[in-house]
């Protein structure tokens, strides 16, 4: 979901944040950091995807402008370390996926332009002071806002309308708290109770499914996780999965050709095209 202006803003403040470079500066290529989300070889679409809007703006790799991409895999305390790497590489621009990146980027930094993806809720953060206005140096899109998940709960209760009650996965990110105060407040005024796991690494996902065995949920709302694609597909083609409703935000989170669930969905932007 959009929240600064149209869903070209990410490359258009890219590109306009290098175009708009001193004289002095005019024959330096410029250099931008990308700083993934996650494991690389899972998100890796997500940077040919921004590499493919940049080239349809002009700017193209090497000769208009060089990406110095950065992943911390599965280890998001690496985050602060990756950023002065990067910073100190002489940045004209940073461009971070997700809330942990983006956070570690704005306590880096107040000077080097920030361009942000896929934050849960940057007012509510501290990393911009508005989403009309911004200020500092930090714009960008979100892809989750508290009308989206109110409209995903509202899609599991067409599909199970005996839906009463809920299992939620979401990792320990920053933002965790404001995201499930917005997911107990949109169910609960579905009349749906919400159980909870918080579950900051693949293991602990596996103990929230053993768990929600004796949970009896109607449903399983994925808000957000450290699931790369084995993983994922694990869960989708496990017993439990076979017999509840399962929403998710993130399309590659159900990315299985063998999964054989009928009745799973997502409801929200295509995460690659806020990259192009």
């Amino acid at each position: 979901m959009q929240i600064l202006g149209r869903r070209d803003l990410l490359l258009l403040g890219a590109t306009m944040t290098l175009a708009f470079r001193p004289a002095a500066a005019a024959r330096k290529i410029p250099r931008i950091g990308f700083i993934g989300s996650g494991a690389e070889n899972a998100n890796l679409h997500l940077l040919e995807a921004f590499r493919d809007g940049l080239e349809g703006l002009g700017w193209m790799e090497q000769k208009d402008v060089v990406i110095l991409d950065r992943w911390p895999e599965d280890h998001t305390e690496q985050l602060p370390r990756i950023v002065r790497e990067l910073i100190g590489a002489g940045l004209d621009l940073l461009v971070t996926a997700g809330t942990p990146a983006t956070l570690a980027a704005r306590s880096a930094t107040a000077t080097v332009p920030i361009v942000m993806v896929g934050v849960s809720d940057p007012v509510a953060l501290g990393i911009v002071s508005s989403l009309d206005r911004p200020g500092g140096n930090t714009t960008g899109l979100s892809l989750n806002s508290p009308a989206l998940i109110a409209r995903r709960l509202e899609l599991l209760r067409a599909l199970v309308p005996s839906l009463s009650r809920i299992a939620v996965i979401i990792r320990n990110d920053p933002g965790l708290e404001q995201r499930l105060l917005d997911i107990r407040t949109s169910a609960a005024q579905l009349g749906i109770r919400t159980v909870e796991f918080v579950a900051p690494t693949g293991r602990a996902v596996e103990l929230a499914f053993l768990w929600l065995r004796s949970e009896q949920c109607d449903a399983l709302y994925v808000a957000s996780g450290p699931l790369g694609p084995a993983k994922r597909a694990e869960i989708i083609r496990s017993p439990l999965m076979m017999r509840i409703c399962f929403a998710a935000p993130r399309p590659t989170l159900m990315s299985s050709s063998t999964a054989p669930v009928q009745r799973t969905f997502r409801w929200g932007n295509r995460e690659s095209s806020s990259w192009s």
